[in-house]
């Protein structure tokens, strides 16, 4: 799988949380990109890198899924992590995306983690409950 995962108000909201969640996704054998809003500047990658961001990142001033195409990118298979999922696209810039199941299951993820401490089992635990959901378990 392909996890397409937002900086601002996603990633930057609990860097430990996100950081955990990319070692597990890499430990499984799936990619992790990140695809940002922003402009690709020296104190962007900066910023980033020095909150632990290492794997590729996609920089856009436009819409999410256009750069992430351009990029090379197959969007299609991607799972989209993403504070604002109406500003991802579907390629077809008209059409407004939903909230997926993933989402929801993410969300209810984030708030056990707001409401206490976590474990990595129970991360763990997470994310087979979310790979349940997409089928991929």
């Amino acid at each position: 799988m392909i996890f397409a995962l937002d900086f601002d108000g996603t990633f930057a909201e609990d860097k430990a949380l996100w950081l955990a969640f990319v070692e597990d996704c890499f430990a499984r054998g799936h990619d992790v990109i990140t695809v940002t809003h922003r402009r690709d500047t020296f104190q962007n990658r900066q910023e980033m890198a020095t909150a632990g961001v290492s794997w590729p990142i996609v920089f856009t001033e436009g819409t999410k899924s256009k750069a992430a195409i351009d990029a090379g990118y197959n969007i299609k298979e991607a799972v989209w992590i993403d504070d604002n999922p109406v500003g991802i696209g579907t390629g077809d810039e008209s059409q407004p995306t939903t909230q997926s199941v993933f989402e929801i299951e993410l969300r209810h993820a984030l708030s056990v983690l707001t409401d206490g401490n976590l474990r990595m089992n129970e991360f763990s635990e997470l994310i087979t409950r979310i790979e349940t959901v997409l089928g991929k378990k």
